[in-house]
């Protein structure tokens, strides 16, 4: 029989993007690539009202994941009947600290950078972690992707996250949740160079996934980034031709300058090759292989 495991998350954030790929996509892939494990997601009331543990009451073997805000919201008597049944605990991490008052009850730490891995091992030694990449969003596998004649420049995500200098020449397409992704869906083989420049405004002990750049590489994109964004130089390598220094006006227009002056070109086509490099290691495919490595090792 597979062996059960089953994500849960927090049914109030269930149309973000982060848990609609970490929670029922990954779940989905699970039960795509991985026959030894029967892989579902469930969504999980709100804490301390007395209806959680109903929702798991059936869950008396596997391995449980807590996806990212459960791991701090998940009520006390839900631990103690996983714990009383022999259930594995993980903690999906994704962007969060790594705080909570269940830490003694957690198996596995999974990481899904590799940046966080190594910070949850320095803060913690002794603990189990395991990496489980944080896959592109697998709606983009319906879509087609053609060379483009120009170069057409998009950023994708939350407008509040970018740092775009004025005169920067680049369609934002707005996408928070899962619903607005779908609504830009369509859009994204217009585009061929990914903006992803971040201001300098992640908190101390926030570790993100390289979710940005796996998503412009399974749009068959480059993209324009900071050597210092998390994992960036990880796979992409430190000469990646279109990281720029900072978030500065000038900085950011030279390396605009730069990429059109090198589109079509060898150096433009190296950076293709290695987005098609990162793509790969963040297939689904892939991921499926770390998910069911993690959960084999920490149900046994």
């Amino acid at each position: 029989m597979p062996l059960p495991v089953t994500i849960l998350y927090a049914k109030g954030h269930a149309k973000r993007g982060s848990v609609t790929m970490r929670a029922m996509q990954l779940a989905k892939i699970g039960q795509r690539h991985l026959k030894d494990f029967d892989v579902t997601a469930r969504s999980m009331p709100q804490r301390d009202t007395g209806e959680q543990i109903g929702a798991v009451r059936d869950i008396t073997e596997g391995v449980v994941i807590l996806c990212k805000a459960m791991i701090q919201h998940v009520d006390h008597e839900v631990i103690e009947h996983l714990k009383s049944n022999g259930v594995a605990v993980a903690a999906d991490w994704i962007d969060k600290a790594p705080r909570s008052r269940h830490m003694a009850a957690i198996d596995l730490h999974i990481g899904s950078s590799r940046k966080q891995v190594v910070e949850l091992v320095e803060k913690m030694p002794g603990i189990r972690v395991a990496y489980v990449t944080h896959h592109w969003d697998v709606r983009l596998q319906k879509l087609e992707f053609a060379p483009l004649d120009r170069l057409r420049m998009m950023y994708l995500g939350r407008p509040e996250n970018t740092a775009m200098p004025d005169g920067v020449e680049a369609e934002v397409l707005q996408a928070e949740t899962s619903e607005q992704f779908e609504a830009v869906l369509a859009r994204l083989p217009e585009f061929n160079l990914h903006y992803a420049v971040r201001a300098d405004d992640t908190p101390e002990g926030i570790c993100k996934p390289f979710t940005k750049g796996f998503t412009a590489a399974a749009c068959q994109s480059n993209i324009i980034l900071q050597p210092d964004v998390d994992d960036a130089v990880s796979y992409l390598g430190a000469d990646y031709p279109y990281f720029v220094a900072n978030d500065s006006p000038e900085a950011v227009q030279d390396m605009l300058k730069k990429a059109r002056d090198e589109f079509g070109g060898p150096v433009w086509a190296e950076g293709l090759e290695r987005m098609r490099d990162v793509a790969h290691r963040a297939s689904p495919r892939q991921v499926a292989r770390e998910l069911g490595a993690a959960v084999e090792a920490v149900a046994k």
